[in-house]
């Protein structure tokens, strides 16, 4: 009885998982509704101090294009703004073209505190296209770049560069680049 249990959660645990997983394949795009269709580009920043720190949601669908941007969970705007319909549904035409050849960057052995992406599609009830890029490597750079281009219109029309710029007014302390070796604390001032 006791080795039942572990195997029937192991076996309901895959059986669970694999049926919710998305599909990378840009064919199932093909049927999106869009009325109900939303996409979703989530950015998480790297380990960096929080002046410096800007992780986002750029969230599109029929209507509007819908961007939070936050710091370490402390939400610094929440922007949304209208999307004629014909521009939505031009880019839902062209998003399985779009996305082809796209493929998951696989996460990087001891590469940790670096810039993470999410690119998901849903129909407006359950993922149908996912794509993820992490760590450190070349492929996920490009993968990023690619999802940044994909999603430039929208993030344009919420000005997301100015949303994402680093607190001016900050009264930190350190010189040097954020979140590298080379950040060093000010020598206290004299005088």
């Amino acid at each position: 009885r006791r080795v039942l249990r572990p195997v029937l959660v192991g076996f309901v645990t895959i059986s669970v998982g694999c049926g919710l997983q998305p599909s990378h394949n840009p064919d199932a795009l093909r049927s999106l509704e869009s009325a109900s269709a939303v996409v979703t580009l989530h950015f998480s920043d790297a380990s960096v101090p929080p002046p410096y720190h800007r992780s986002y949601d750029l969230t599109v669908q029929r209507g509007e294009v819908h961007v939070v941007v936050d710091s370490y969970g402390d939400v610094l705007d929440d922007v949304t703004v209208d999307l004629p319909d014909r521009e939505w549904e031009e880019f839902l035409d062209q998003l399985p073209d779009a996305v082809e050849g796209l493929s998951p960057a696989g996460d990087d052995v001891g590469c940790a505190g670096d810039t993470g992406m999410d690119f998901t599609v849903t129909d407006g009830q359950r993922a149908v296209y996912r794509v993820s890029a992490g760590g450190c490597s070349g492929a996920s750079g490009e993968l990023k770049t690619q999802l940044n281009r994909l999603m430039e219109p929208f993030a344009n029309r919420v000005d997301l560069d100015k949303l994402t710029e680093p607190d001016q007014s900050s009264d930190d302390t350190t010189v040097g680049i954020p979140g590298t070796a080379s950040t060093q604390p000010l020598p206290p001032t004299t005088g």
